[in-house]
């Protein structure tokens, strides 16, 4: 080879090198980005999302030009992030969707680059990053399983809600999701040291599609050097509070400024009474709908009952602006997934909402009640009814 040759290919190895030791030193040590050029895209914008640092959920806008589009923000530990890639085209027969949404996890000080297509959905895979990596293995063996959730949900909607045939593919629908749950045991049986594994745990123990003895074996089978992780911590958290949270149980200290007026608020101080422990959210139809019987109750017993709600998923704006026309005028404890000590959600283990929780005025635990909680509402009259 020609020293000219030699030299000029020096120069593209050097340029290469360059452009990457710029590219990674774009990202500063406390902020994550996300770029990408996805061919074939439709629109002009997707959204993003992800809790923010403050422990609120953040929504944000990905600004899409020639088919390329670049996002940074502040990270100061491991995130899930999602995009939500809302295709203008008519989805074809054949096309399926892994969700609604498509995630990432970022670590600070990453760029996370989407390279790939979107020819029918989102077939774009997060690279650069070891988390990326074993997260696309994961969602590789996911796969043919949710193209066949697809192909099962399409046939489902051909027929009449709640009727013998539908009832029929919905269990056949069940069973898929059986393998969805098994892959991601499996998953985390062979990554003991890959913090996606602690991030599939959080998922699994967080929708209750495992029981506890076996969360805790997999749990206790993840790699001590992944106990800094936030999925690891949730996981721990939720496990506990599952112990803590049981009937007859004494009910977990809360003591927090996480209100709506930032003052401390003290479950202990509502010794005495019972309580209504709610969880709830704006989002959640059935919490809204069972909000008046909420309020009735409060009335009904106020010398004898004390309600105390804790949100999750909305800003002390969203939930002063939902309440106050409606004079739901009881304690509101905000939820906050980044704050450990305001991880409520977690800490009481709640994996459905609204859940609502009855404590004696010992501040014993009487029952928990998830989804409808008519249930609730009966025992409280059986309790209190002179």
């Amino acid at each position: 080879m020609s020293m000219h040759k030699k030299n000029f290919l020096f120069l593209i190895v050097t340029a290469t090198t360059l452009c990457q030791l710029i590219t990674a030193q774009s990202v500063k040590a406390d902020e994550f980005m996300v770029s990408g050029t996805l061919k074939g895209i439709d629109v002009p914008y997707m959204f993003i999302d992800y809790t923010g640092e403050n422990g609120d959920r953040v929504w944000d806008t990905l600004h899409i030009k020639k088919n390329k589009f670049s996002y940074t923000s502040k990270l100061t530990n491991t995130k899930r992030i999602a995009i939500w890639p809302f295709i203008a085209r008519k989805r074809k027969e054949g096309d399926y969707s892994k969700q609604k949404r498509v995630e990432f996890l970022a670590k600070p000080g990453e760029h996370i680059i989407y390279k790939g297509s979107i020819s029918k959905t989102f077939d774009a895979e997060p690279t650069g990053t070891s988390l990326s990596n074993d997260l696309n293995k994961y969602n590789a063996l996911l796969k043919p399983v949710e193209e066949e959730s697809a192909k099962i949900s399409n046939k489902m909607n051909t027929y009449e809600r709640g009727s013998a045939e539908y009832m029929a593919v919905y269990k056949e629908l069940n069973k898929v999701g059986e393998k969805s749950i098994e892959i991601g045991k499996q998953f985390i049986k062979n990554n003991p040291t890959s913090e996606v594994s602690a991030y599939i745990l959080s998922n699994l123990v967080g929708i209750k599609a495992i029981e506890d003895k076996e969360a805790t074996i997999l749990f206790n089978a993840l790699d001590n050097k992944l106990s800094a992780s936030p999925f690891y911590v949730i996981v721990k958290t939720r496990l506990e509070g599952s112990k803590a949270t049981a009937p007859g149980s004494k009910v977990p200290e809360l003591i927090t400024t996480s209100t709506l007026d930032g003052k401390e608020f003290n479950l202990e101080s509502l010794k005495g009474k019972y309580v209504l422990l709610d969880f709830w959210g704006t989002w959640c139809g059935p919490c809204v709908a069972e909000m008046p019987k909420v309020k009735e109750y409060k009335e009904k017993y106020k010398d004898e009952l004390v309600i105390v709600a804790v949100n999750s998923g909305d800003t002390k704006e969203q939930i002063e602006k939902f309440i106050t026309p409606k004079g739901y005028n009881w304690v509101q404890l905000l939820s906050k997934k980044r704050d450990q000590k305001a991880d409520f959600v977690s800490k009481f283990n709640v994996n459905g909402f609204p859940t609502k929780f009855v404590i004696d005025p010992n501040g014993i635990i009487l029952h928990r009640y998830v989804g409808n909680a008519e249930e609730a509402f009966v025992k409280l009259d059986k309790l209190l009814k002179k």
